[in-house]
């Protein structure tokens, strides 16, 4: 899916200056030394304090910058910029605590000043009180309506809370007063695709690729959304073009790799998933992505291996044991495949496909008792399980059942008319039987379906 990398990042506090520091004026003085004579002068005047605060500030003295402020607060404590210049520092330091009693004193003395409940929004969404920070954005939005900086950052909000269609209506003005924002157009584009509005977000991220045809992050964007209107062709160019600009990002790998395994061009997905791996090793999904297209490669003990990384890493671990169990099968390591299907059962016992690969796994040791147990079970959850009867009736066919076997291998080709290896199987349990005929008749329709040599 797209990605917002953007809107992830710490949101900026606006700047709540009362008064412009005493700005060189041509002399040459330092403005800090100024302050310092207009202080000397009148020790009790808050401005000064408050000045050179500001020049503290912008010299990454945090320290002297809030003495200062607090020396301001002390001589005026209804200074709202001071309350909220100081609040600033502290979201910088992340003391939220203190930067939110700041905001909010700098609100109740200038409830008028939109940039306050801005800044006081931001510090509610650095410690993840979304709703707080929704109505701080929204009482800003009140007071300046048009303001672009704060309509995306509402509209980054919105996008988070899964809000989509309101992110979208924000986006949109914000582009309307600034329409070569990339960053924005990105961000609508990925609301769309949350909508499943594919069309459109293909069309914002076109529109930030005309802007800046630079930018890693719309060449994948585009791509996904290619990707899900089944342009793959053209979505293997833009994740290609995405890591051509951006070769240290492992997502753009692994999405063209998903592709590639869509595809069947497993081979070409295991390399980017190589890739993927070398720059996150700490990533256990891709682990399970590669262990599923070692699996499609018949490359059994390299899918285990990954799959055991992932289920160790807790990434995918459900379907890092199926796949891990499908690798064990393959290699007719059947007690520890066993031993990961009893874990999809436990995960998702109402899963009647669980049921039946324990069973194909029971059949494989001999434990055919058991595997009717399952393929019962399975079948009782979805009567639709095709492959349970097929299952079932290899187990009726280990017991000696063979008119059981032939009625579930009978329902499973009813189910399957086209699948040629069930019509050998039951041509098998047919001559069990004695019924040459019917046994010969089977065998004939599995090789007009394209099965050689289905007497071996």
């Amino acid at each position: 899916m797209p990605r917002t990398e953007s809107i992830l990042m710490a949101l900026a506090v606006l700047g709540g200056f009362f008064l412009l520091p005493a700005a060189a004026s041509g002399n040459g003085e330092d403005p800090l030394e100024q302050c310092r004579h207009k202080i000397l002068l009148n020790p009790e005047d808050p401005e000064p304090y408050y000045n050179r605060a500001l020049w503290y500030a912008r010299l990454h003295d945090d320290v002297k910058a809030i003495e200062d402020y607090n020396k301001c607060l002390a001589l005026d404590p209804k200074m709202a910029s001071a309350y909220a210049n100081r609040g600033n520092i502290y979201y910088r330091q992340g003391k939220i605590e203190q930067a939110l009693r700041d905001f909010s004193q700098a609100i109740s003395l200038a409830p008028q000043k939109a940039n306050y409940f801005y800044n006081r929004a931001c510090a509610q969404r650095s410690i993840k009180n979304l709703d707080g920070a929704l109505e701080d954005f929204n009482k800003a939005l009140d007071l300046e309506p048009k303001n672009s900086l704060m309509l995306e950052a509402r509209a980054d909000l919105l996008l988070i809370k899964g809000k989509y269609q309101n992110a979208i209506e924000d986006y949109s003005s914000a582009i309307q007063a600034n329409p070569s924002r990339v960053e924005v157009l990105n961000k609508r584009g990925s609301a769309y695709f949350e909508l499943k509005n594919y069309e459109l977000a293909l069309n914002d991220f076109e529109s930030a690729l005309k802007i800046d045809r630079s930018s890693a992050l719309s060449y994948y964007n585009r791509a996904s959304a290619e990707h899900k209107l089944k342009n793959y062709k053209a979505s293997l160019q833009d994740f290609s073009r995405a890591i051509q600009l951006e070769p240290n990002k492992a997502e753009a790998y692994a999405s063209r790799a998903k592709v590639y395994y869509e595809q069947g061009q497993y081979k070409n997905a295991l390399a980017d998933f190589d890739s993927a791996i070398k720059i996150a090793p700490s990533r256990g999904d891709l682990y399970h992505s590669r262990g599923c297209t070692e699996l499609a490669l018949a490359m059994y003990s390299e899918a285990a291996e990954d799959s055991s990384k992932a289920i160790a890493m807790k990434a995918n671990i459900n379907a890092a044991h199926w796949n891990r169990a499908a690798a064990y099968i393959s290699l007719k390591k059947y007690d520890k495949a066993l031993e990961d299907m009893n874990d999809v059962v436990k995960a998702e016992p109402k899963n009647a496909m669980a049921y039946n690969n324990r069973a194909d796994i029971y059949n494989n040791l001999e434990k055919a008792e058991l595997a009717l147990a399952d393929c019962n079970q399975a079948l009782k959850l979805d009567p639709a399980c095709s492959a349970a009867y097929a299952t079932r009736a290899e187990a009726y066919d280990k017991l000696k059942q063979f008119e059981s076997a032939v009625k579930d291998y009978s329902k499973f080709i009813s189910m399957n008319p086209k699948f040629a290896q069930a019509y050998v199987l039951r041509s098998k349990v047919q001559e069990k039987l004695g019924r040459w005929d019917l046994s010969a008749k089977d065998r004939q329709i599995a090789e007009g379906l394209g099965l050689r040599d289905s007497y071996k």
